[in-house]
């Protein structure tokens, strides 16, 4: 972890994005950060969070502070869920509008980011007899790099 923050792709992750600027900070940052989320959370979005990704946070090895420990998983109505992808929309084009003032490079990337991330997985394999489930025909560049698609990786 000492070479991370003087890494070469710290420094070049530092200029691309203001959110990786702190790569370059050090150790300090580091010491900063550590656990930080318990001082600025309150239990409330703690037990909000955990139960949303309680299960992934064990496989991932994170120890849950409440849900489990002092309190069950909260459960959501579809109504709450509904009201959520509201709110989490609504910021989402705030975060953008303000990028795009702010650094609107960094914005460019981002919605880059997205867009690829919205494509569906796929194994590219080059000559290959397998057909493509695509029923375009006049597509020449996919003729030549046949492509297969891929079941999304099952996490351990």
């Amino acid at each position: 972890m000492e070479g991370a923050t003087s890494s070469t792709n710290a420094k070049q992750a530092a200029v691309l994005s203001y959110q990786f600027q702190n790569l370059t900070r050090g150790e300090s940052f580091r010491k900063e950060q550590f656990q930080k989320w318990r001082k600025q959370l309150a239990d409330d979005d703690i037990h909000l969070i955990e139960s949303v990704a309680h299960e992934m946070m064990s496989r991932l090895g994170y120890e849950p502070h409440i849900v489990g420990v002092s309190a069950e998983a909260l459960n959501f109505s579809d109504e709450q869920i509904a009201e959520f992808l509201k709110l989490n929309e609504e910021g989402i084009k705030k975060m953008h509008a303000d990028l795009a003032v702010e650094n609107p490079e960094d914005l460019a990337r981002r919605l880059k980011q997205k867009a690829v991330l919205e494509r569906s997985a796929r194994l590219l394999s080059i000559g290959v007899d397998e057909e493509s489930d695509d029923d375009d025909e006049d597509d020449d560049e996919e003729d030549k790099l046949k492509v297969s698609r891929s079941p999304k990786p099952k996490l351990p």
